[in-house]
């Protein structure tokens, strides 16, 4: 009878671990995930800002004269040239742009609906985060539909 009564004991013991186990790598991966979307998030910011430097170099040297001479750093290295051969550069610069921050919306758009798949696989709720805006909203709603109009 004493060598059964152990067994029994240690058996709890070492479930609640799995379950511990378990649940932490569900966390590692779901804050893996938000990391990805964050990379991605700040990645996009940086390439709208260098594509809204781009369009506003392409405003300007439009209005110049072709001919003009105007300066553009390639490479580290600052280079004359006229704005007639810098602004198709520019332009094709701006089209790269514009690729690549349609791809990273793309995997962004991605990213999001597999965590919401993940939360929704695994059960997990965002406590304040997600649900305060929301929350906040629908207060706001209800003061104003509760207010009068004077």
């Amino acid at each position: 009878m004493t060598s059964t009564a152990p067994a029994v004991e240690s058996a709890p013991q070492q479930q609640p671990q799995k379950l511990l186990q378990t649940e932490q790598e569900i966390v590692e991966a779901y804050n893996r995930l938000r990391q990805d979307q964050g990379t991605l998030m700040t990645r996009i910011a940086e390439l709208d800002a260098e594509r809204h430097d781009h369009v506003l170099v392409l405003s300007e040297l439009k209005v110049l004269d072709g001919s003009r001479r105007c300066h553009r750093l390639v490479g580290g290295v600052l280079v004359e040239r006229t704005v007639d051969t810098v602004v198709p550069e520019v332009e094709q610069a701006l089209a790269g742009i514009d690729n690549v921050l349609k791809n990273f919306n793309d995997q962004l758009q991605r990213k999001e609906k597999e965590m919401e798949q993940f939360m929704t696989t695994y059960k997990i709720s965002i406590k304040g985060g997600a649900q305060k805006p929301a929350a906040a909203t629908s207060a706001k709603a209800e003061g104003d539909a509760s207010r009068g109009v004077l």
